[in-house]
C-alpha cells in the first residue's frame, strides 16, 4: 500500500516540486559570442518577464561577474504577477555567490504553468556590485 501511494505522488498526482526556469548549461561550455551583456546592478536593476514551463516552478539561476571573493551585500530578487502584485521576494547574501558559476536563488510562490510574471533582481548594500551575465536566449 505504501509503494503503491508513493508511486501514485511521483507519477500521476504530481506532488513533488522541481524545475528551475531553465536547466543548467555549464558556464564552460557557453561560448564567448553567446556572453550578450551583462548588467550592473549598481547602476540599474534588471527585470525580465518570463513563464513558468513546468509544475512546481522552484526558481531561477543567475550568474555574476565582477564578483569578488568575501563581497557584502545583497541580490533582492521579486516576482510580480500579470497585475504587478507581488508574490514572493527573496533576499540572498552575495557572499554566498561565486562568479562565472551558477547560483540557485529558489522561490517559495505557487507559480502557475504558462502565466506570465516579471522578475526583478537589485543589489543592496554591495561593496563592490556585482554585474548579471546576460546571454543569448538559446541558453
Amino acid at each position: 500500500m505504501l509503494m503503491l501511494m508513493l508511486i501514485l505522488m511521483i507519477g500521476p498526482l504530481d506532488l513533488f516540486a522541481h524545475g528551475f526556469y531553465c536547466d543548467d548549461i555549464p558556464y564552460n561550455d557557453i561560448r564567448a559570442e553567446d556572453f550578450v551583456e551583462y548588467i550592473d546592478l549598481g547602476q540599474q536593476d534588471f527585470e525580465v518577464q518570463f513563464m513558468p514551463v513546468k509544475k512546481h516552478f522552484a526558481g531561477f539561476d543567475i550568474n555574476l561577474i565582477n564578483q569578488e571573493e568575501g563581497n557584502t551585500g545583497w541580490l533582492l530578487f521579486e516576482v510580480r504577477d500579470e497585475n504587478g502584485h507581488k508574490i514572493d521576494e527573496m533576499k540572498v547574501d552575495v557572499s554566498r555567490i561565486t562568479a562565472g558559476e551558477w547560483y540557485k536563488v529558489y522561490s517559495n510562490a505557487s507559480l502557475k504553468k504558462k502565466r506570465l510574471y516579471t522578475l526583478k533582481i537589485s543589489a543592496e548594500d554591495c561593496r563592490t556590485t556585482p554585474y548579471l551575465q546576460i546571454v543569448t536566449p538559446d541558453y
